[in-house]
């Protein structure tokens, strides 16, 4: 869904890893400290107050910029590895699980929590075993990390603002949202 916007996302995160190889940062720099934006990100979803869901609605685009500066950083600098391309997957793993386990946690919804984590994390884990295998990396389907990133946005405007008042916590819908569609896009 919204992969085409992600192509957009690079042109717009030129100016960024230029800077970043300038200040002669690394891309593993740039990864690590993605993670803790994403553990921070959890973090306020798990406080769970109308200002603190804006901060992680930030801390969640931050992350995704800088998933991608890291591999372009990498690329321009000419330092892709296997070993960074392993520690960016590792990344966006622990990244992805600090987010919705801070949603899980802010709504007490513990099993759905889980769901939505083991929904996520096997998306990526089926997109990198079709590479391993010889099929090619497969990040298609009907979540991708993209797709997961926009609907804890979304879940963050609606829980921030109260739009829709439908009498129950947006991430409950967002969590089952990500667990149906994760598992569904695994198989």
């Amino acid at each position: 869904m919204l992969e085409r916007a992600e192509r957009l996302g690079y042109a717009a995160v030129e100016p960024i890893v230029r800077v970043a190889e300038r200040a002669g940062v690394t891309p593993n720099a740039v990864t690590l400290f993605s993670v803790l934006v994403a553990f921070v990100a959890g973090y306020m979803l798990y406080l769970s107050m109308p200002v603190t869901y804006v901060a992680a609605a930030v801390l969640v685009v931050a992350n995704g910029v800088l998933d991608v500066v890291d591999g372009e950083l990498a690329r321009r600098t000419g330092k892709e590895s296997d070993k960074g391309d392993l520690l960016d997957h590792a990344a966006d793993r622990y990244a992805d699980t600090a987010v919705v386990a801070g949603a899980a946690g802010g709504t007490g919804e513990w099993f759905l929590g889980a769901v939505a984590v083991s929904g996520v994390v096997l998306v990526a884990d089926a997109g990198t075993a079709a590479q391993a295998s010889g099929v090619g990396r497969l990040y298609r389907g009907f979540l991708t990390r993209a797709d997961i990133s926009a609907l804890v946005i979304v879940g963050c405007v609606w829980a921030a603002t109260g739009f829709g008042g439908v009498g129950t916590d947006p991430f409950v819908f967002v969590l089952a949202v990500l667990g149906v569609g994760g598992h569904a896009t695994t198989v």
